[in-house]
């Protein structure tokens, strides 16, 4: 998963820190576009498949769109991109998110719905969408081994996603009894610090 950050000497400044701001001066969509922009470059000779991040702002951008057509017109093999999108954000239009999801599918590249859980999971609309993966917030994976309520919860989205043929990731694994617990209950795959932690890419 590609992530944004920015980078002043030898600070580094995560998301939480600068993204509300930049949203309140207009300057969110910039950011994304440039960080899009740096991630497909890095990828362009490399065979791995990775995953961008995108807000609904950047799905109501026209210019993040007509940007988006350019450059995955001129990737190659766009199947290797799986693009996020945050469930908090997901129904602020459905027609919108509909349709952008379709743009997206165009060129090959697939379709996931991150921190799934983390807000009110409206299966019935969430799923009308056809994602190709659930992400499971970390809020539910951090304590699994030890929280009866949320084994249950992320039992229950496996179970489903896997019956209608989604796949699922497990967010925040951070440890060897997460790891194995989520083995057990046949999550596809994880996320999280136990199996590497972030790294720039130009390390």
């Amino acid at each position: 998963e590609c992530l944004m950050r920015l980078k002043e000497e030898d600070d580094i400044y995560t998301p939480h820190k600068f993204l509300e701001i930049a949203r309140k001066t207009g300057h969110y969509c910039e950011l994304s576009r440039a960080m899009i922009d740096k991630t497909l470059h890095y990828f362009s000779t490399r065979e791995e498949s990775f995953c961008i991040n995108l807000s609904f702002d950047d799905m109501k951008s026209q210019r993040t769109k007509l940007f988006l057509e350019e450059k995955l017109s001129s990737f190659s093999n766009p199947s290797r991109i799986t693009f996020e999108i945050v469930e908090s954000q997901a129904f602020d239009n459905m027609t919108l998110l509909s349709e952008f999801i379709e743009f997206i599918r165009s060129y090959g590249c697939l379709i996931a719905i991150d921190d799934f859980g983390s807000g009110y999971s409206n299966f019935n609309q969430i799923l009308s969408l056809s994602p190709d993966i659930l992400k499971i917030d970390g809020s539910l994976i951090k304590d699994i081994d030890s929280n009866a309520k949320h084994q249950t919860i992320v039992e229950n989205i496996q179970s489903l996603a896997h019956k209608l043929g989604i796949l699922t990731v497990a967010e925040f694994v951070h440890s060897e009894a997460i790891m194995e617990r989520i083995q057990e209950m046949d999550i596809d795959y994880a996320q999280g610090f136990y199996l590497g932690m972030p790294r720039d890419m130009e390390t």
